[in-house]
């Protein structure tokens, strides 16, 4: 079996809701080199996640197919998740990066992407402040005032919770905060065309770039402090 068959058929076993088919599959080969728990994460289970989100969308899928499709992300996370993290560690410098406000937006209960993208955040060092699901835009804001926050992350699968989006980018402005916090948006409802539209500084299409794009904002932050401390003195 080579990488994009192996892949496939991870991705194929959870679309299916075969809970044991996918666990086999990744614990007889995720030693094996075929592929690096990142692409397992990536092209295996996100892909299958996706394609289960679409067949939902459509009317194929209903609660319950959905519901055993989570069940398999959730048995294979338990594989995955621990590599991930443990090659995060190997690659971080023990000092936090920064301090992450993150929740599923107000009507929408999807949440998988976002603690994927939690747990990732967390592996690499950042200070992560998961709000859960559901959340209002106000909740956000309440947050990351209170914690320091440099970077808020909202998502949502739900087209009409766009709109709580948008409301929260309007609070920021009007709290005076777009200039003190950076915010990135993801989710299947969501796109780069509509982050730029409502003003989001980012927008991530899985949850390993979500952690890149963070990373690149706190850096960019970093920058900014530093070139503003040289001009006070």
């Amino acid at each position: 079996m080579d990488r994009e068959e192996f892949l496939n058929a991870v991705k194929d076993a959870l679309v299916v809701g075969d809970k044991e088919t996918c666990v086999n599959l990744i614990n007889e080969n995720i030693d094996a080199g075929i592929a690096t728990p990142l692409d397992i994460l990536r092209l295996g289970l996100g892909a299958g996640m996706t394609e289960a989100g679409d067949k939902y969308e459509s009317g194929e899928y209903f609660v319950p197919e959905m519901l055993m499709c989570v069940d398999v992300m959730d048995a294979a996370m338990e594989i995955v998740m621990p590599r991930i993290k443990e090659e995060m560690k190997k690659k971080g410098t023990g000092e936090s990066p920064g301090k992450v406000v993150i929740g599923v937006v107000e009507g929408d209960i999807h949440d998988i992407g976002k603690t994927i993208t939690a747990s990732l955040l967390e592996a690499a060092g950042f200070e992560v402040f998961d709000l859960g699901r559901d959340v209002p835009a106000e909740d956000f804001i309440k947050k990351a005032k209170e914690v320091g926050a440099d970077v808020i992350a909202a998502s949502t699968l739900m087209t009409p919770t766009l709109e709580v989006m948008e409301e929260l980018h309007e609070d920021l402005e009007e709290e005076g905060m777009r200039d003190k916090v950076k915010t990135i948006i993801g989710g299947g409802a969501t796109s780069d065309e509509f982050a730029e539209e409502i003003g989001a500084d980012g927008y991530a299409s899985d949850a390993v770039e979500g952690v890149d794009a963070i990373k690149q904002m706190v850096e960019e932050i970093k920058m900014a402090m530093a070139e503003l401390e040289k001009r006070v003195e």
